[in-house]
């Protein structure tokens, strides 16, 4: 008995626990986008983001925002303003941090499902 308690608790160190903490879009619409002076924009989706999403964007419940200034950011740009203007969904999942604006989760990877 002993043994097996050992080998889930070894097991469950494996197990980052930012991934406990992660919204996700799944098969959502785009409400709108926002880009901002400072570079960082984020998409606010038609419906919360499922699963939990992170305990900083508590206000923010709907979005996940990138920074533009970086390739990757652009590409998650590029990608929201293609699914807002063909009304395709998305699916989605979050960092389980805020980067960008402190109050809204972070953009992991995503894609357009529709």
């Amino acid at each position: 008995m002993n043994k097996l308690v050992i080998l889930i608790a070894v097991a469950l160190g494996w197990v980052p626990l930012s991934s406990f903490g992660e919204g996700f879009a799944n098969n959502l619409l785009v409400d709108y986008v926002r880009a901002d002076k400072s570079g960082f924009g984020f998409v606010q989706f038609t419906t919360a983001l499922s699963n939990t999403p992170a305990e900083c964007a508590s206000t923010y419940p709907q979005a996940l925002s990138f920074d533009i200034a970086t390739a990757g950011g652009k590409a998650v740009y590029a990608l929201v303003l293609s699914a807002k203007v063909t009304g395709k969904r998305i699916y989605a999942k979050g960092t389980g941090a805020c980067s960008q604006y402190g109050v809204v989760e972070s953009w992991n990877w995503g894609r357009i499902i529709d």
